[in-house]
């Protein structure tokens, strides 16, 4: 810590995982459009993404899964109390390269829509 190695690391990772942040959103905004809302866009590791459309959450997980993506559900943390309300699913980024999430995004809509 005193050489200063820590805050190396730390600017490194932030930058790393800044450009991965930018690359889904970008990849979102390119392959959905308005089909989807993204929320926390300005968060950490992670973006909960509304779907808009007919399928449940369950069946958006579901079809994600078969196109080997993996997505998480958010209904396992609160109530939603609004009957037509859009599903939100849970993405995560940081495990992944550039490449990947760009792929996975490309997937992901396929599974969707």
């Amino acid at each position: 810590m005193k050489n200063g190695y820590w805050e190396r690391h730390l600017n490194k990772m932030r930058t790393v995982y800044r450009s991965k942040h930018k690359t889904l959103i970008a990849a979102i905004h390119q392959e959905m459009g308005e089909k989807v809302n993204i929320i926390g866009d300005q968060s950490g590791l992670h973006i909960l993404l509304e779907v808009q459309g007919e399928k449940t959450e369950e069946e958006l997980i579901d079809a994600a899964e078969k196109h080997s993506v993996k997505v998480y559900p958010t209904s396992i943390y609160y109530e939603r109390r609004e009957n037509n309300s859009s599903p939100l699913l849970l993405l995560g980024f940081g495990g992944l390269s550039e490449a990947e999430i760009e792929q996975g995004i490309s997937q992901l809509k396929k599974a969707l829509f």
